[in-house]
């Protein structure tokens, strides 16, 4: 991906989040054609799967955790669970997106899932 695509990706992310301040620094570091700088700021910025990660988590003593869990080691045997499991993870991500906007990332590729899951029920 060039800086361009990431600085992209990055604003369209991060915009009005509590890293919207490092996607200024980002913009500054690639007006400037300073690639190590942008390379420095681009590394704070969380990945989806470290936001995943951190939504897991705070889910962890909940129901749809568990839910994931055995939706991911396969042994659920009704797709229906799998669909309960992941449009709960999907509302969860929601209501985070309330207070930390750079949730929202990570609300396409789960929407996507659903749609593939939703057809195989």
């Amino acid at each position: 991906m060039t800086r361009a695509q990431k600085l992209y990706e990055a604003c369209r992310k991060f915009e009005g989040s509590s890293y919207e301040s490092t996607v200024k620094e980002l913009t500054n570091a690639y007006s400037c054609q300073s690639c190590s700088e942008f390379d420095r700021i681009y590394a704070k910025l969380p990945t989806d799967i470290q936001l995943l990660d951190n939504i897991l988590e705070k889910v962890k003593s909940k129901k749809v955790f568990s839910t994931l869990k055995k939706t991911v080691l396969e042994t659920v045997e009704d797709k229906t669970e799998s669909l309960i499991g992941l449009s709960s993870l999907m509302t969860h991500v929601a209501i985070e997106c309330k207070e930390n906007r750079e949730y929202r990332a990570l609300l396409p590729d789960l929407h996507a899932k659903l749609g593939a899951l939703i057809c195989q029920v």
